[in-house]
């Protein structure tokens, strides 16, 4: 779901510094002058196009932010070097957005590492595996997709509630916070 967000954000920007950029050639078409940093007041700009290509490319060769907008003097978006954005405030989505999905299958004694939100597991018979590592504020939802039973142990990269079992159709939602996959509800018994 994060990505989702981060993808819709990162059109967002992308549209807004489009109409920015056609506004300061406009400008530099009155004046025969652009100069990005002198600009600071305009009424309106819209923009439209009809090609293949991107409207818009934006490049930050050094280490300042690629983009940040204000309200007032509050920054409320940002693209950071590196790729990070920031939104401070409420993101409303108006669709359902499709979240990233893979499928493991978990080999006994194994250990799997969700890289994505949804991840089936389709185990060929009962195992016992333990979770990989992840990065703080990635989630993921556990689904057990075959009749055989995986237990997921409490142990190595996971702080559960106690060793985990999945039986078919069951989720098992978690969080990563400081390296470690964390338990935030109980497993859905289906």
């Amino acid at each position: 779901m994060k990505d989702d967000r981060k993808a819709i954000v990162f059109i967002a920007v992308a549209f807004a510094i489009a109409m920015i950029a056609v506004l300061l050639l406009k400008r530099a078409d009155k004046t025969n002058i652009v100069q990005p940093q002198g600009v600071t007041n305009f009424q309106q700009l819209s923009l439209k196009a009809s090609t293949t290509t991107p409207i818009l490319k934006l490049y930050q060769s050094g280490a300042g932010d690629l983009v940040v907008f204000y309200d007032n003097t509050t920054p409320i978006f940002q693209v950071t070097d590196g790729g990070a954005v920031y939104i401070t405030g409420t993101v409303t989505l108006s669709a359902n957005p499709i979240l990233p999905s893979e499928s493991i299958t978990p080999t006994a004694n194994g250990v799997i590492t969700p890289t994505d939100v949804l991840v089936t597991l389709t185990p060929a018979s009962a195992v016992t595996i333990t979770l990989g590592a992840c990065t703080t504020g990635q989630q993921t939802f556990l689904y057990n997709s075959v009749d055989a039973n995986v237990v997921i142990t409490d142990t190595g990269n996971g702080v559960l509630a106690g060793n985990q079992t999945l039986t078919q159709y069951d989720v098992l939602p978690l969080v990563c916070f400081g390296a470690k996959w964390v338990q935030i509800t109980a497993v859905s018994q289906n």
